[in-house]
């Protein structure tokens, strides 16, 4: 790399100016000076200190990335979520797809093997694990994704937005990172007496940290962003049930028994 060549798509997370490279390990933002490392192969252009991230690095780096270790808690719960999403979801013939949240990239290989995916997680390790299965990764938060507006055909946040206390700006970064007309996807764990029971094997560190949004909350920031919700999916486990219900209407029966939910949206073309 020369010392002027951009390294796009990446920009500066702060002000979303162009980075040019300062050789193989270091950028800088052209607009405001910032320098961000690179570290394992991984651009660093965020900083956290948050509980989450120190927990998954550490995670990252005892346990490896394996599907137990997550929130999808075992292999029939991924698969019954990886059938959800791919019906939702035509991701095949995407150019190039953004997983915010991807930690260690168990859910984003097998699209990585067909197309260009990004991943963004707060946790280095984490991202330095989803970068070995085909993710091109990068250290971020995705309240401030470092990508110009619209670069993505498909934009997904799963399972990550329940360790976000305030959703709302992370909605409207996803939203803003996607193409006119492309699919937006989130999904998050509910408000049922397994996901309560779930917190007491967290670390006490991380109890308070595991939180529950409501699937209309969420959708309703999604259209403030600019996006039209087409549908509200809950899934149940250990059964394996899914039950959709088209745009935001409201079920607390559905929010209370579910184990997880997912919200489908596409921006505004």
């Amino acid at each position: 790399m020369t010392e002027t060549e951009v390294l796009q798509p990446w920009v500066c997370a702060d002000c979303r100016g162009p980075l040019t490279s300062l050789g193989a390990d270091r950028c800088r933002c052209a607009a405001c000076g910032v320098e961000f490392p690179r570290v394992g192969g991984v651009w660093c252009l965020g900083r956290s200190t948050s509980e989450v991230a120190a927990y998954f690095d550490e995670t990252s780096a005892r346990e490896g990335s394996v599907v137990e270790t997550t929130d999808y808690g075992s292999l029939d719960s991924f698969r019954l979520r990886k059938e959800t999403f791919a019906a939702l979801v035509q991701w095949q013939g995407c150019r190039q797809t953004l997983d915010v949240g991807c930690g260690g990239g168990d859910f984003s290989a097998e699209i990585a093997g067909q197309q260009t995916v990004y991943g963004i997680d707060l946790s280095l390790n984490m991202a330095r694990r989803a970068a070995t299965k085909g993710l091109i990764c990068a250290q971020a938060s995705g309240e401030r994704l470092p990508f110009p507006d619209g670069t993505f055909d498909l934009v997904y946040c799963l399972e990550a937005i329940q360790y976000v206390h305030e959703p709302q700006p992370l909605l409207a970064e996803l939203v803003r990172v996607a193409r006119p007309g492309a699919a937006v996807v989130v999904s998050s764990l509910t408000n049922s007496l397994l996901r309560e029971a779930r917190k007491l094997f967290l670390p006490p560190r991380l109890r308070g940290v595991l939180l529950t949004h409501s699937p209309v909350r969420l959708a309703a920031h999604l259209r403030e962003a600019g996006a039209e919700v087409g549908e509200i999916c809950y899934l149940y486990q250990p059964t394996n049930k899914v039950t959709r219900r088209t745009g935001i209407a409201r079920s607390w029966a559905a929010q209370i028994a579910s184990t997880s939910f997912y919200v489908a949206a596409r921006k505004h073309g």
